[in-house]
């Protein structure tokens, strides 16, 4: 997965960051975490690695594998994926499909 610099993901490790972490990985299934980049360093996506950081303080905790975060999305109101459906119904009432 390609990640962008300042976006914010889940990290959900895979079996690399489970088995072989970076040293000072204080990660834990879940949290929420920063792409962020280093003086001197690799840009992120490079070997299919990127460097993240506290969302809130910016701090660096570590290198992580890109495969290890999960995009956030925002969680849909119950109004509007209920206007969605509503959207799909044809004349009959009917979901589309049908």
């Amino acid at each position: 997965m390609r990640v962008r610099t300042g976006s914010l993901y889940r990290y959900s490790p895979t079996f690399w960051d489970t088995h072989f972490p970076c040293t000072n990985n204080t990660l834990k299934p879940g949290q929420i975490v920063k792409v962020t980049t280093l003086p001197g360093a690799p840009p992120p996506n490079t070997m299919g690695q990127c460097y993240v950081a506290d969302p809130q303080t910016d701090r660096f905790i570590c290198m992580v594998s890109t495969n290890s975060l999960e995009r956030l999305r925002p969680i849909p109101e119950r109004e509007d994926s209920y206007e969605k459906e509503l959207a799909r119904e044809d004349r009959t009432g009917k979901p589309k499909g049908f």
